[in-house]
C-alpha cells in the first residue's frame, strides 16, 4: 500500500525497538473505517456476530522471514481488538519490529465425514482481519480494555490493582480491513 507522506504507516517511521503507543501522532483514530468484504460462502452471518462468539483469536505477526501465530483471549469493540500479555516476551518484540499483523477468528467448526477421504469437508464460519497493533499506556484505556476481555468471557468489569495495571501490558489492535467466510452452512 502507497502512503502519502501524510498517512505514514507507525511501522515505517518509529524508532527502532519501540512499539507505537496508543497516543502515537501518526496514528489516525478518528474518522477510521474499516473495509469489509461481503460474506462469502453459504449463509448469512455477520463478521462482528462471529467475532462476539469466537472464544480465540489469532494474531498472526511477522518476524522478519518467519511467520508467528499466537493464540489470545480477546475483547472487542467497534473494529478494535484488545488483548493482554505479559510485559515482555516474543509477541510484544515482535510486534516493536513491525506492528501489521492478521487476525483470526472462527466458529461452528465441524468435520464432515464422507464415504470417500476426498469427499471429507469442513463446516465452519470464519472472519480474517488486518490491521495494526498499539501498545495501550493510558490507564483509563487499559480498564476499559480489561473490561471488554472480561465482557467477552461472561465476566463483570473490575477494579483493577494498580500493580497489577502496571505489570500487564493490553495491545489495541486497529481493524483496517476484514472479510468473513461460512463453508457447509
Amino acid at each position: 500500500m502507497e502512503h502519502s507522506s501524510d498517512e505514514r504507516n507507525p511501522a515505517d517511521i518509529m524508532p527502532a525497538g519501540m512499539l507505537p503507543t496508543a497516543d502515537s501522532r501518526w496514528m489516525q483514530t478518528s474518522g477510521r473505517s474499516v473495509d469489509r468484504a461481503p460474506v462469502r460462502g453459504s449463509g448469512t452471518v455477520s463478521a462482528e456476530s462471529i467475532i462476539q462468539r469466537a472464544n480465540v483469536c489469532r494474531i498472526a505477526l511477522s518476524d522478519g522471514d518467519q511467520p508467528y501465530i499466537v493464540p489470545v483471549s480477546f475483547g472487542y469493540e467497534h473494529d478494535t481488538l484488545y488483548f493482554h500479555s505479559a510485559p515482555s516476551g516474543r509477541k510484544l518484540d515482535i510486534l516493536r519490529k513491525n506492528n501489521a499483523v492478521c487476525v483470526e477468528f472462527d466458529v461452528d467448526c465441524e468435520i464432515v465425514r464422507a464415504e470417500t477421504p476426498c469427499k471429507w469437508s469442513v463446516k465452519y464460519r470464519s472472519v480474517i482481519g488486518f490491521g495494526h497493533a498499539y501498545l495501550v499506556e493510558d490507564v483509563a484505556e487499559k480498564k476499559k480494555a480489561l473490561d471488554l476481555i472480561m465482557a467477552h468471557y461472561g465476566g463483570q468489569p473490575s477494579d483493577y490493582p494498580e500493580a497489577t495495571l502496571r505489570k500487564t501490558a493490553i495491545v489495541r489492535i486497529e481493524i483496517e480491513r476484514m472479510s468473513a467466510k461460512t463453508a457447509g452452512y
